[in-house]
């Protein structure tokens, strides 16, 4: 009866330890735009994980270049499968034929964005596997992809208009659609000459 209590002690230390076992960060390009999701393993001793698959689930007006998608450079020998499942729903599985572990930073995933609206997305049902067969799931991760940066807009491009539409809203004149969180550059609170030399600075950089 003690060995039976420990091991449900152990057990129950480890279900605890693993909430904490993933990461997500969103990475952006020199614009300061959303460019890339990196979905990684914190280090955690306990067991040798060799496997992973989690539900990617992406909101409207951000979606997967799937065809950019890539593993760590450090993964060599693991194997990378990608299920569309609709709505968003992408089901992501990371497996190693040779029961190589997984640690640290795992997967690059690149994402293209049409909204100019700060949106939520999603990673649930991500478990972990060793080469014993023994699975623990992780608790889900969210993450927020602020507006497109210069998107005054919101057509999912910076461009000329938005330029245009700028400089009419600084003069009095806000055109209709204008996003104003997408135009201040700086974080002020207020869209001036500055930030319209920034957004101007973002479609000659294009």
């Amino acid at each position: 009866m003690k060995r039976i209590i420990t091991s449900l002690i152990l057990l129950l230390t480890i279900i605890n330890v693993k909430a904490q076992l993933t990461y997500v960060e969103v990475v952006t390009d020199d614009r300061g735009q959303a460019s890339e999701l990196v979905f990684g393993r914190k280090p955690e001793p306990t067991l040798y994980y060799t496997t992973l698959q989690f539900e990617l689930n992406l909101p409207n007006g951000m979606s997967l270049v799937t065809d950019k998608v890539r593993l760590a450079s450090h993964l060599t020998h693991h194997e990378l499968l990608i299920d569309d499942l609709g709505e968003g729903r992408m089901l992501v599985i990371i497996y190693s034929p040779q029961n190589e572990p997984l640690m640290g930073e795992l997967l690059h995933l690149p994402i293209k964005m049409t909204s100019s609206q700060s949106i939520k997305g999603l990673i649930k049902h991500t478990i972990l596997g060793t080469f014993d067969g023994i699975s623990l799931p992780t608790t889900d991760l969210s993450f927020i992809v602020k507006e497109l940066i210069g998107d005054v807009n919101g057509d999912g491009d910076v461009n000329l208009v938005d330029v245009t539409m700028t400089v009419s809203h600084i003069l009095g004149q806000t055109p209709e659609g204008f996003v104003e969180a997408a135009a201040d550059i700086d974080g002020n609170n207020v869209v001036d000459i500055q930030d319209l030399v920034a957004i101007i600075d973002i479609v000659l950089k294009k």
